[in-house]
């Protein structure tokens, strides 16, 4: 259900917001993207509000613009729940798709190269909601992921994550998953010990390096 305040101020919400330097905003989206996710074009923006980063985002080459690789902009949809939003959001990028979902429960019906969810817009989940997890899974293989599990700290500590956990597998599972990959930084000692009451077994340890240039 979209919040009465969001309707109200649609027409001005840019007006209201143009303190943001959303192109400085984007040039750091940018470089994440290149560094994290190579080669992404197909994002998604979760709450996306008026689109004024997806606006950018398309316009913004990307590809680092050698004679080998091919300069092209990002292509952007959205999701938000208030649909006057979304109307301002077509006509700044018809390119994209934008449709009116809850960033808590939504399915689109394909997969992106990467999700963004900005502005602590995700800080907006209402209710008695206790995690968030992002899951999914290769069509071809079966392959299958948590990409982001979170807890909240209030539930924290009461074995809910292995409920979370699990309701994830079976989320997968209904999706057509057989395999499942997780991971998680070698400090992280509360992940750790769930996945061991989970009985995972340790598959491979990386080792992050770093050099400057």
């Amino acid at each position: 259900m979209a919040h009465a305040a969001y309707t109200r101020s649609a027409s001005t919400y840019d007006l209201i917001y143009s303190f943001k330097d959303y192109a400085a905003e984007v040039v750091k989206l940018t470089a994440i993207l290149e560094q994290e996710c190579p080669g992404a074009q197909e994002l998604l923006d979760v709450a996306c509000g008026t689109a004024e980063h997806a606006r950018l985002l398309v316009e913004t080459p990307t590809g680092g613009g050698s004679a080998a690789q091919a300069v092209t902009t990002f292509r952007v949809d959205g999701v938000d729940l208030e649909p006057s939003f979304l109307e301002i959001a077509r006509v700044k990028v018809p390119s994209g798709r934008f449709v009116v979902g809850d960033m808590a429960d939504f399915d689109l019906g394909r997969r992106y190269d990467a999700v963004l969810c900005l502005f602590s817009a995700i800080g907006s989940i209402e209710g008695n909601d206790a995690a968030i997890i992002a899951a999914g899974v290769m069509p071809r293989s079966g392959w299958r992921g948590h990409y982001y599990l979170g807890l909240l700290p209030a539930y924290r500590g009461r074995g809910r994550g292995v409920e979370v956990m699990l309701h994830g597998f079976r989320t997968m599972r209904a999706m057509g998953g057989r395999e499942c990959h997780d991971g998680t930084d070698a400090r992280n000692q509360a992940a750790l010990s769930l996945f061991r009451r989970l009985g995972c077994a340790p598959q491979i340890v990386m080792e992050q390096w770093k050099l400057s240039v």
